[in-house]
């Protein structure tokens, strides 16, 4: 899941489909590994942004009682992520993403 801060959402006015932020990548696809796969599909993704104009980072999410994925995003500060910054950083966040999902497997609600 890509989330925008809402300082962002609203200097980009973001449209609606970009507002939710949920853009899918595959595993095993270009994207999910190398820094430029990822910065095209996300820039096919979020039309508004200009090329080179932005950050990428990335964070696990928790889950809450229900099993349900929660985002820390109301509370930017204290989330802990990483920045992506060559192919080695698009590799290791999609790998610490699976390896999260496969050990919580049973904890997330479908």
């Amino acid at each position: 899941k890509v989330s925008v801060c809402q300082e962002l959402r609203d200097d980009l006015k973001l449209n609606g489909r970009e507002k939710r932020g949920r853009a899918f990548v595959e595993m095993g696809s270009v994207a999910s590994q190398t820094l430029q796969g990822l910065k095209s599909e996300v820039h096919s993704f979020f039309r508004a942004l200009k090329k080179s104009t932005y950050l990428l980072e990335a964070s696990i999410p928790e889950i809450d009682d229900q099993g349900a994925m929660v985002s820390s995003t109301e509370t930017w500060d204290g989330l802990v992520s990483w920045t992506i910054q060559s192919d080695e950083d698009v590799v290791k966040s999609f790998g610490l993403a699976d390896d999260f999902y496969s050990a919580n497997e049973d904890k997330l609600k479908r």
